[in-house]
């Protein structure tokens, strides 16, 4: 490639012969010199081994006997036994060697320098070669691709992130509308239903005007209270209604003075000899409060004043039953004739 011949002085790449010149590579050099004399140390006493191992079963090659057969099979088996073991030994001692140039650190990898130059050495035993080291396997690659595609993964979950958070925002933010709504809903439905009874005047046109929360919590409680309050102002209107309109009732018995159709609290008659004024309230609605006077002729007035023990409609009724009875008897009372009506001449 043009990074090999930019790194020697000849023209051409001859193997065995060509030397690639790079400063980075003198500290390589330098590796496996001092691994070639470690290798020594570790692996010259298995070579000589195998060496004189080889030279006994070469001469015993021409030779058919039993004994001697047995015997190069038992060094064909050392031999490769020996050579398993030194096999291991140099890779054991390669794997040591080899690193890079600068060092290459994976979990903290260098932006400024991005050219780095891997190296393996070669060790094997080539014969009775004393030598082990017979070559480098040199790499020189760039992490620019590898920090742009560490940088586009970097962008990718940055932005996936602000993606994911974006979307957690918004079902946040749903969500807490949604639940807003589920609670706010209701309390505005109950607060325009009570304003809705605060400014309605007649009572009784309330009924039938529920609200209706399927909700089965605090706020579902709390509307059914509301509904049950209804219906309660409801039947007070109506009972107040009828407290009224019986006690319309009640003083139409009673002589009272009327004006422009309402009936007054007061009432009197001017008779010849007599004056009577009367005053009328009642301690509740409906009572058992009764008086009446009443001109039969010109010497005879009829009088009554009576109070029925209790209160309220049974007081009331009973009081209407008396002023029927008294407006009855003395309805076609006459002196002369004592058969009508009731005669009360001494």
């Amino acid at each position: 490639s043009k990074d090999i011949l930019g790194g020697i002085e000849e023209n051409a790449f001859i193997p065995g012969i060509t030397r690639l010149e790079d400063e980075k590579l003198s500290e390589v050099f330098a590796i496996c010199e001092n691994l070639d004399s470690k290798a020594k140390e570790q692996a010259d006493e298995i070579a000589m081994n195998i060496t004189e191992l080889t030279k006994e079963g070469l001469s015993l090659v021409s030779k058919a006997d039993a004994k001697s057969v047995a015997r190069r099979q038992e060094i064909q088996t050392i031999r490769n036994h020996l050579n398993a073991r030194l096999d291991s030994i140099l890779n054991e001692i390669s794997k040591e060697a080899e690193g890079s140039i600068p060092e290459f650190n994976a979990e903290n990898i260098d932006t400024e320098n991005t050219e780095y130059i891997f190296y393996k050495p070669l060790l094997y035993r080539t014969g009775n070669d004393s030598t082990y080291v017979h070559g480098t396997v040199l790499v020189k690659i760039t992490t620019e691709s590898l920090l742009r595609q560490i940088d586009n993964e970097k962008n990718l979950i940055i932005n996936t992130c602000i993606i994911v958070l974006l979307i957690a925002l918004v079902l946040a933010f749903l969500s807490t509308y949604f639940m807003a709504s589920l609670i706010v809903r209701p309390i505005r439905k109950l607060a325009s239903h009570v304003a809705m009874i605060r400014d309605t005047e007649d009572m009784e046109k309330l009924s039938g005007r529920t609200i209706a929360i399927r909700s089965k919590d605090e706020i579902g409680m709390l509307g059914d209270t509301v509904n049950e309050m209804t219906r309660g102002l409801v039947e007070a209107a109506v009972q107040s209604k009828n407290l009224t309109l019986g006690k319309d009732i009640q003083t139409k018995f009673i002589p009272l003075e009327i004006k422009d159709g309402i009936t007054m609290t007061t009432g009197k008659l001017a008779a010849k000899g007599a004056d009577f004024f009367s005053y009328y309230a009642g301690a509740d609605e409906l009572s058992g409060d009764y008086f009446d006077y009443k001109q039969l002729d010109d010497k005879h007035y009829a009088i009554i004043k009576c109070d029925v023990s209790g209160h309220g409609v049974p007081a009331a009724l009973i009081m209407v039953e008396v002023a029927t009875l008294f407006l009855n008897s003395f309805k076609n009372w006459n002196m002369r004739n004592p058969n009508q009506g009731i005669n009360i001449a001494p």
